[in-house]
């Protein structure tokens, strides 16, 4: 594509709206407090999930031991490397094979 030649007018520049205000339907509701957000829907049934981090900035973790969290009341699960799902290697072309245009892949 040459970048060489003047573009014609935007359809929306045509309307006259961009550069003006524009009122927001639910601008009054959110200054004021009247309007209703996600967080703030009552679900059933909804599961929370809370990561733990190391404590440390660098070290190797020998052992995990989570059989306190998962007797704490309410806990469903306790995710680890232990019986979390396989993620692959990291490598973007593994979970993509589509971008490793060097092979042929079929997708599934």
């Amino acid at each position: 594509m040459k970048m060489d030649s003047v573009v014609g007018p935007n359809a929306l520049d045509a309307q006259g709206v961009v550069g003006k205000p524009l009122d927001r339907v639910d601008g009054r509701f959110k200054v004021t407090g009247g309007a209703r957000y996600a967080y703030e829907m009552q679900q059933n049934n909804v599961l929370y999930g809370f990561v733990v981090e190391a404590s440390i900035g660098k070290g190797t973790i020998r052992s995990i031991d989570t059989r306190a969290a998962e007797k704490a009341p309410g806990v469903v699960l306790v995710l680890t490397h232990h019986n979390a799902p396989a993620q692959g290697t990291g490598n973007h072309r593994e979970a993509h094979p589509v971008l490793n245009r060097g092979a042929s892949h079929a997708l599934r």
